[in-house]
């Protein structure tokens, strides 16, 4: 696991886990204007639900087409067999995450994140949950936020 610390064109992704699957263009195509405007060449995911799930697809489908870009993914667990298959090098285990009871382990992987980085592209449509928590906190700390969808 490399740690790529980038945090001049970082960014990172907050979503509800049971975001639509139609949300996966719009992830894309913002991922893609964050490359081409050359605002991030970095980006940070988490492992929880469909947000993270797309927004892992989409970056790992732009590297293809952008081979500079670089990103991780963020574990709130220790690496086991199947995150080293699903993830590979590209896994993290931040260590303050490594220090945090179980049961708040995500929420210390998601201020590991957001300390990481400068943008959040986020699919937030209800006011509770930890996504909205965490691009709340995001906001907070003079982190861009890229809404999706209606927000």
């Amino acid at each position: 696991m490399n740690d790529i610390n980038c945090k001049d064109k970082s960014c990172c992704f907050f979503g509800h886990r049971d975001a639509p699957f139609t949300m996966r263009d719009q992830i894309k195509l913002a991922v893609k204007i964050m490359i081409v405007t050359g605002l991030a060449d970095c980006f940070y995911v988490g492992t929880h639900g469909n947000f993270d799930k797309m927004a892992l697809g989409a970056v790992k489908e732009l590297q293809r087409e952008y081979p500079h870009i670089r990103y991780q993914v963020a574990l709130a667990y220790p690496p086991d067999e199947r995150t080293a298959r699903l993830y590979g090098d590209n896994a993290v285990y931040p260590q303050s995450t490594q220090n945090a009871p179980a049961k708040f382990a995500v929420y210390d992987r998601n201020d590991w994140i957001i300390e990481q980085s400068r943008y959040v592209i986020t699919y937030i449509t209800r006011t509770s949950g930890g996504a909205y928590h965490f691009v709340t906190k995001a906001r907070n700390k003079g982190l861009t936020i890229i809404p999706l969808g209606k927000q």
